[in-house]
């Protein structure tokens, strides 16, 4: 499996404040990584680095592609990026052309009402297609702009802080939408966040702080890393600080971070 994104030597500044010094990470081809960390650990700033929002000093690579000037275009075509004002660049005066606008200029209107339609149901937002966005609720603004992406099929989808303002049964439907879309079209994810209970939905987690990655480790082994959490000022995921307790206590033998596998072991 190749490396879709590489970074050597990181170092960002704004001003005199120093974000990120001489950071290195790499991210796997098809994973659905969380990237993690408190307030001001410098997630935005990597997403928007990512995405080519910001001038770097060190070494990116993207589709094993230097992000520079020269590459920018075929870099930035080939990702999905999603922030919280995503929500404020909407151009079209219905979901439904909002969702096809950038299919229309190369495929059939037939193909494109297909798409759009499936990637609708899919987010369970059929009934929004033709409401106008500027009268959409902020956490259905969030789902129209991730349809618009995934309907374009990116082979990188960056999500930073994209899902604030959806409740979370919408939000737990929203990832296996996301996590499904990953493995079945081998899609990279890179999801930037500062709240812990979503790291369930990847495979991996990357923490940052104190300007560098903490670490970047599979999903179950980051969750038995309580002082890392902790020293960087997150708290583990419900489950697995429950499962971690209940290990402790000897109540159950193995170590859940699924709900249902948990639940079944402690009704054994």
């Amino acid at each position: 499996m190749g490396k879709i994104v590489e970074i050597r030597d990181l170092s960002f500044s704004y001003g005199n404040v120093s974000v990120f010094k001489n950071l290195n990470l790499e991210i796997k081809t098809g994973t659905f990584c969380t990237i993690l960390g408190s307030s001001g650990s410098g997630k935005s700033t990597l997403a928007r680095i990512l995405y080519r929002l910001e001038p770097i000093s060190g070494y990116v690579k993207i589709f094993d592609l230097f992000s520079n000037s020269k590459n920018a275009l075929e870099i930035c075509k080939s990702i999905g990026f999603l922030s919280e004002q995503s929500i404020q660049q909407f151009v079209a005066d219905t979901v439904f052309k909002e969702i096809s606008f950038s299919l229309l200029e190369y495929r059939k209107m037939k193909t494109v009402e297909k798409e759009v339609r499936k990637i609708a149901s899919s987010l369970e937002i059929e009934d929004l297609l033709f409401r106008n966005p500027k009268t959409l609720s902020v956490g259905e603004k969030q789902i129209v702009s991730l349809a618009s992406i995934l309907v374009r099929n990116p082979s990188l989808l960056i999500l930073d802080d994209s899902f604030s303002m959806i409740d979370s049964y919408r939000k737990k439907h929203i990832f296996t939408v996301i996590r499904n879309y990953c493995e079945e079209k081998k899609v990279t994810v890179l999801h930037f966040t500062s709240c812990t209970e979503d790291v369930l939905w990847g495979k991996e987690i990357v923490i940052l702080g104190e300007e560098k990655v903490i670490f970047h480790k599979k999903l179950e082994e980051a969750l038995q890393c309580e002082r890392e959490f902790s020293s960087n000022h997150l708290e583990l995921p419900f489950l697995s600080n429950l499962s971690n307790k209940l290990l402790y206590y000897k109540i159950i033998t193995d170590y859940y971070i699924d709900e249902n596998k948990l639940v079944n072991a402690l009704w054994k």
